[in-house]
Order: structure tokens, then C-alpha cells, then sequence
């Protein structure tokens, strides 16, 4: 209570109330604490299924590029690797369905780029890398441009076919997946 508030009156009521509900409360909430602590340690905790290590998980858009380059890698061997990493972890394992729709022409275009880089050299730095974009990018292919939204679906079906806008994502890359969540 107040003790120099003239509107609040303190009474010997009013004090044990106090006393009583502190009292109640500082006695009951260790037991309640103790009691919400047995039963998560009782409970089976199902662990989440473990991520795989990747052999391309810190490696840079350079990185890549070099080893092109170098012919450790190509634009088919990327895809292929980046694939099967959103199918362990995306669809698979972890499950987290981050991913809603590969190109279907993904290892196809990959192939393409290998032969141009073989015959003419790569276009610019983001030659043969696969890259993971958001579903609103028209990318001027086979696949939907629906903003996540199921409800675009028969307007995407229609409408996402090659607009100038999707020029530099298809010049750019394959399009099927690239940086992945981290599995530290």
C-alpha cells in the first residue's frame, strides 16, 4: 500500500489478504515449477531428424565459379548435388517444405549451360549456379508464379509464361536450388 497516498486506506483486512495470497502463491509455485519440470522430463521428446552434412554448404558464388573453372564441377553437377539436398532436408528428414515447386527443366537447362560455357565461355558470374528464388519471380519457364498463394494457381498457369521481366533470372542460372539453411 501507499503510505503517503490519502486515498488508499490501508485495513488489517486489506493487509492479511496480502499476506495470505503471497503467502499462497511463494508456496505453491515451486511445487507448480517442480511439477512442470517432471512432466517434460517424462514426456518423450521425439529429437528432430538430423541434417546431413554438405559438401557445398560454405562455399562461395567464387568458389563455384572456380571450380567450373577448374572442371570439378559443373552447372548438371550443381543441380544434381542442390536437388538432392532439398530432397533429404526438404522433403525428407526435417521435412520443412520450405521449397514449393522445382523446375522441372532444371538438370535440362544446366545441360544447356554446360555446353555454352564449353563453346563460348560463361556469360557473367552467376553462370551454371543454381539458385533458390521466391515463387512471385516470373522466371519465363514451366514454372508457376503464384506469390504462395494457391488461389493464383489458375492464373499462374496461364499468365507466368516469359515476360521480359524474367529475362535475367533465366539468362542468369539454373533455376532449382541454392543456399540452404544452415545445419550448426
Amino acid at each position: 500500500m501507499y503510505r503517503n497516498d490519502p486515498s488508499v486506506k490501508a485495513s488489517r483486512r486489506s493487509f492479511l489478504r496480502s499476506a495470505v495470497v503471497t503467502g499462497a502463491a511463494s508456496a505453491i509455485y515451486p511445487a507448480m515449477g517442480a511439477a512442470r519440470a517432471e512432466a517434460a522430463s517424462a514426456a518423450p521428446r521425439e529429437s528432430a531428424p538430423e541434417v546431413k552434412p554438405f559438401e557445398l554448404e560454405e562455399v562461395t558464388i567464387g568458389e563455384l565459379q572456380d571450380g567450373m573453372k577448374s572442371g570439378k564441377f559443373t552447372a548438371h553437377s550443381l543441380a544434381e548435388k542442390y536437388l538432392v539436398r532439398i530432397d533429404e532436408n526438404d522433403k525428407r528428414g526435417p521435412a520443412i517444405n520450405a521449397v514449393i515447386e522445382l523446375n522441372p527443366d532444371a538438370l535440362s537447362i544446366a545441360d544447356a549451360l554446360d555446353q555454352e560455357r564449353k563453346a563460348k565461355g560463361p556469360r557473367g558470374p552467376l553462370h551454371g549456379i543454381p539458385m533458390l528464388i521466391k515463387d512471385n519471380i516470373n522466371t519465363g519457364d514451366r514454372m508457376m508464379t503464384t506469390a504462395g498463394s494457391l488461389a493464383a494457381i489458375p492464373w499462374a498457369s496461364s499468365n507466368s509464361r516469359g515476360t521480359s521481366s524474367a529475362s535475367t533470372v533465366t539468362a542468369a542460372s539454373v533455376r532449382s536450388a541454392a543456399s540452404w539453411p544452415r545445419s550448426r
